[in-house]
């Protein structure tokens, strides 16, 4: 008798952007943006195994989908933790780090696509993909 069970199918929720264009990105990958995480654990609790359908309407969907792309190359990632609020106001910087040569082929785009990029990255808070377009942004300036 085997005893093995099947591996769980992987979920897949639903982003919507701006302009009502619906994106398919996996529970994996949704975990790379603190807010959507966020977003999800309210809908759902910690049960990633329900569809979800999430709207971001501040996104279009060209850079949603630009977005949704880079969390799925990264969804084997350790899932980022939110940023402690220091009493301050300051934060440390983040450690030195160099980005991977997939992330300079892939976030390779002109100005304006950078900056909206930014724009919704933030938005989602995915620290990875913020520090790799705010260092793009630093070296290339």
């Amino acid at each position: 008798m085997d005893t093995e069970m099947a591996p769980e199918p992987e979920v897949f929720h639903t982003l919507t952007s701006k302009e009502g264009d619906e994106f398919q990105i996996s529970a994996k990958a949704l975990r790379q943006s603190i807010m959507l995480s966020t977003m999800l654990d309210d809908l759902n609790g910690d049960d990633d195994s329900k569809p979800a359908t999430i709207p971001v309407d501040s996104i279009s969907s060209e850079y949603l989908k630009k977005i949704v792309d880079w969390c799925e190359h990264h969804k084997e990632d350790a899932k980022p933790e939110k940023e402690p609020d220091m009493p301050n106001g300051v934060r440390p910087p983040p450690p030195k780090f160099d980005i991977p040569e997939w992330d300079k082929a892939y976030l390779t785009v002109d100005e304006t696509d950078m900056y909206y990029l930014l724009i919704g990255v933030n938005f989602l808070e995915i620290p990875w993909l913020y520090r790799y377009l705010l260092k793009m942004v630093y070296c290339f300036s």
